[in-house]
């Protein structure tokens, strides 16, 4: 019996410093409140995302509208330190209405039609002081 309660101590001591080991890379994982400010003079749609779509197409409902001369919080605090850990850098595509406009959502995917595209780090973001200006150029 003394024997089993000694193995016992020994497996939790493993399994919180398992446990506390496990978690200490999260420690500097904050929620970050990244912003989008359309400075130009069209409203927008635009994408966030991490990683490569496997897909060749992306559907325009997985897509934000917006509006000219306004400013979004587009994290909302779900995007945090950790994902540009795993992931390196965000990418964000801008359409402009006008071309949206001037072709269909099909020929936008088929041919690679973006306006804008940025692929930043955190370092970049951090740099940009948390806010990516676009002004339509």
């Amino acid at each position: 019996l003394v024997v089993m309660k000694k193995i016992f101590k020994i497996i939790l001591v493993f399994v919180g410093l398992f446990i506390f080991q496990n978690c200490s890379h999260h420690i500097d994982d904050k929620p970050l409140d990244i912003y989008l400010d359309n400075t130009s003079n069209e409203d927008i749609r635009f994408i966030f995302y991490f990683v490569q779509f496997e897909q060749k197409e992306i559907p325009m409902h997985y897509t934000s509208f917006l509006l000219k001369k306004h400013k979004v919080n587009i994290s909302n605090g779900a995007i945090r330190t950790f994902d540009f850990k795993r992931n390196t850098y965000i990418t964000i595509k801008i359409w402009k209405q006008s071309t949206i406009k001037r072709f269909s959502w099909e020929e936008i995917q088929q041919n690679h039609i973006c306006d804008k595209k940025y692929r930043l780090t955190l370092d970049d973001i951090r740099n940009m002081n948390y806010t990516i200006i676009y002004d339509g150029n």
